[in-house]
Order: C-alpha cells, then sequence, then structure tokens
C-alpha cells in the first residue's frame, strides 16, 4: 500500500498507514463501523485531535506531573514483567 499524507498537525503527519493501523488495532466489531470510507474519515479525525491533545499536554509539561510520573512507573513496570516473561517463553521454544 503506497503512503499518502492525509492530515498534518504540527510537525506530525497522519498517513493513510497510521489509519489503517488504528484500524487493526480496533476489536473486529468496532473495526466493522470503520471500514467505509465515511468510517476512516471518522478514525482520521479521531486521529488528529489524539496528536492535538499530545501537542496541548507537551506544551502544558504534562509529562513533569507527578500523577503522570507514578501512571508512566506502572506502565513501565506492567510492560518490564511481561517483556520478562516472553522472552523466558521464547527460549522455551
Amino acid at each position: 500500500m503506497e503512503k499518502k499524507v492525509l492530515a498534518t498537525v504540527g510537525e506530525k503527519e497522519i498517513t493513510n498507514l497510521d489509519v489503517e493501523s488504528a484500524l487493526k488495532s480496533l476489536d473486529p466489531y468496532q473495526a466493522m463501523h470503520f471500514q467505509t470510507e465515511e468510517g476512516k474519515k471518522h478514525l482520521l479525525e479521531d486521529l488528529v485531535n489524539q496528536e492535538l491533545f499530545y501537542m496541548q499536554a507537551k506544551e502544558d509539561q504534562l509529562h513533569n506531573d507527578e500523577d503522570f510520573k507514578a501512571e508512566m512507573k506502572k506502565i513501565e513496570e506492567n510492560m518490564l514483567k511481561q517483556y520478562a516473561i516472553n522472552k523466558v517463553l521464547s527460549m522455551l521454544h
């Protein structure tokens, strides 16, 4: 599939591949509602809005907020646990 830029938000380009990736991340029932061109437009709008929220969060320096840091620590711990489990399981196969 050829990569096409569908929107630009700040310096971030949102492409058709991003929309397809978002579509694949949905469960099949949800994805069914976004398979049409109109559905993909809604998905693109959602990706644009998410990027706008991200840009505002960076501008507001929310990444320095103590609650955010605590949440990221939990996420990092869970990801590291899962990574370690997957690493052990891959060595068993």
